[in-house]
């Protein structure tokens, strides 16, 4: 008996190490989830609130994010982490916002290099990529509604205290002033698997250095 049960033994692991790799296809399985099911980056957890503006941001925001087809609540956390890491750059560099964003612009149109294992975020990047105009949806309520991760939203809170205003002022004053490209620099820092605003630093940091070495050259 003891016999018999080491021969199935060693048939059962013989079994187990002999199956190739491809019968588990783990990232081919993955299916992209709709941008208005999940207005958010795959994995993140966030908080959804609103914020009491003036009607004509609220129709402003949601005009712009339908133009750029994608659901306001993802324009809008968007877009305002975007002025917000434009804005930070600028500051650190002495720099105007515009040059800061005009970098960034270009950035986002280089090709990124493909990141293995990040099979969700990188069918997120296909819909960012692959979006087209919308249709605005009708809103008459006085409010922004965002879906904001906590790390984010707690960065934005941040930032408008040391602006001395209010969360609601501060994010109308960065959709009023959003960055025409800001659904680009998410998708490419999606791409390359970072956070919005770890891809912006890194790139004008990358700008830095390569106008450090050229001025080197010369």
């Amino acid at each position: 008996m003891s016999s018999s049960s080491a021969v199935r033994s060693r048939s059962h692991l013989r079994v187990v190490a002999s199956q190739p790799a491809r019968d588990m296809p783990i990232i081919a399985q993955l299916r992209a989830v709709s941008l208005d099911a999940r207005p958010c980056r795959p994995g993140e957890q966030p908080h959804r609130i609103k914020l009491a503006c003036e009607p004509a941001v609220v129709r402003d925001a949601v005009t712009r994010a339908a133009r750029d087809g994608v659901p306001p609540e993802l324009w809008l956390r968007v877009v305002v982490e975007a002025a917000r890491v434009r804005d930070d750059i600028a500051t650190i560099s002495l720099q105007p916002p515009s040059m800061v964003q005009r970098w960034l612009d270009a950035a986002a149109g280089d090709a990124a290099p493909v990141v293995p294992g990040c099979g969700e975020l990188g069918l997120y990047t296909r819909l960012l990529r692959g979006r087209s105009p919308r249709t605005p949806a009708r809103c008459e309520a006085p409010c922004l509604c965002l879906a904001v991760p906590d790390t984010m939203r707690c960065a934005w809170l941040a930032a408008a205290s040391d602006a001395n205003e209010t969360l609601a002022a501060w994010v109308a004053e960065r959709v009023r002033d959003a960055p025409g490209s800001a659904i680009e620099w998410e998708a490419a820092a999606a791409a390359c698997g970072r956070e919005l605003g770890e891809w912006g630093y890194c790139s004008w940091t990358a700008r830095r250095a390569d106008k450090a070495d050229a001025q080197t050259l010369d």
